[in-house]
């Protein structure tokens, strides 16, 4: 199923702990949506020292992004996280 990247999953996602060192992977094979709450919520996670990797990012989250003018902060991958 899809996955929705709203206010909800930010709340969820702050009570996470740190990663580790290193690049950030993003899994985004699933987002379906992504409104202004995920789009802040990938911004503060653009701010590490190093760019986050997005895997498997659909064309729509990918455009939500470049609107924001965010796409740069990112590296991008079309890679499929393994299950």
């Amino acid at each position: 199923p899809g996955g929705e990247l709203d206010p909800g999953a930010v709340a969820a996602a702050q009570h996470r702990p740190s990663p580790a060192p290193g690049a950030l992977h993003i899994d985004a094979s699933r987002v379906t949506f992504l409104d202004s709450a995920g789009v802040s919520l990938l911004l503060l996670a653009a701010s590490a020292p190093l760019r986050p990797i997005i895997l498997g990012c659909s064309d729509y989250a990918r455009d939500v992004l470049e609107l924001a003018g965010a796409s740069d902060l990112f590296v991008w991958s079309t890679t499929r996280p393994s299950a």
